[in-house]
């Protein structure tokens, strides 16, 4: 599977605030297992040369690492999961 990132670089402060409220509440409605596996800083956030962002979720459960990516278009709705 290529990488979901590719394209994407890091994005600095100043996310719309949108971006913040949603990955806030994909956060909260992890699995417990999930929750607890957190880091104290388990998003990153990044952007591309087309005005896009996405949020890298980093977990971890039995032993694996899971990410969850969230890509969101210019006008910051969420469109893509994986």
């Amino acid at each position: 599977m290529p990488d979901p990132l590719t394209g994407f670089h890091a994005a600095g402060k100043g996310l719309d605030h949108s971006i913040v409220k949603d990955h806030e509440t994909y956060i909260q409605n992890l699995s417990p297992e999930e929750k607890q596996s957190l880091g104290p800083y388990p998003a990153s956030f990044f952007k591309d040369d087309t005005g896009q962002h996405a949020v890298r979720i980093k977990t971890g459960m039995d032993g694996d690492s899971w990410e969850h990516i969230l890509i969101y278009v210019k006008n910051d709705k969420r469109v893509k999961t994986l």
